[in-house]
């Protein structure tokens, strides 16, 4: 699991990533959708070297990014589609980077996946993705069950996944002694100290991460 920034539910990233599906007015979730896609297209550009060298098999076409589904499917605001599919499709197209195509492969079934219960039938492949690689698409992940569930009918319909890409990844500092220090380490880490996960935090959208 690759997360692009790591944040706090309570930070500005977490509003931005609820906004960019939810919010009433149209404006908000456009500016939170720009805000994410531009931060995908940037790290998909940033990682083109793994993502057509290290992910893509040369016998395998194009790498796919499957976005994940809502478990209750598209949006009305969103034109019935999946804000997430929205912003991968930006993301892929604006990024440049080769072999690259956004891949809206998965509906959710009949009993999609819930919160700390993964599924691997609770989502459905809708196109032919046998022999493809793929990377899964989360917009964030909490307990990772959504994803597990993605990925597993993603292997299920014959694909290769090669990595789950999420725009955010939770931390919980109260969660535990372990996890409290963890954070304060990040953020005590210098500027330029070469730490990926030290500039996740400085990624997030519409605010700071923590």
């Amino acid at each position: 699991m690759v997360p692009l920034f790591l944040l706090e539910a309570s930070s500005g990233a977490h509003a931005a990533l609820v906004a960019y599906k939810a919010a009433r007015s149209g404006q908000v979730r456009e500016a939170a959708a720009s805000a994410l896609s531009e931060l995908l297209s940037d790290w998909l550009r940033e990682h083109a070297p793994c993502l057509e060298h290290g992910c893509l098999r040369p016998e395998a076409g194009r790498l796919g990014v499957v976005p994940v589904p809502s478990s209750s499917g598209g949006r009305a605001s969103w034109g019935a589609l999946h804000p997430l599919s929205i912003c991968g499709g930006r993301a892929v197209e604006r990024s440049g980077v080769r072999n690259l195509e956004l891949l809206v492969a998965l509906e959710p079934a009949d009993r999609p996946p819930g919160r700390l219960c993964p599924r691997g039938e609770g989502y459905l492949a809708t196109r032919e993705v046998s022999g493809r690689d793929v990377i899964v698409l989360e917009d964030l992940f909490v307990s990772g069950a959504r994803s597990m569930s993605a990925a597993a009918a993603m292997v299920g319909a014959g694909a290769h996944v090669k990595a789950v890409v999420t725009l955010g990844r939770i931390v919980r500092p109260a969660h535990s002694a372990a996890t409290a220090s963890y954070w304060a380490e990040l953020g005590n880490l210098p500027p330029g100290s070469g730490s990926c996960l030290k500039s996740c935090l400085s990624r997030a959208p519409m605010g700071t991460a923590a």
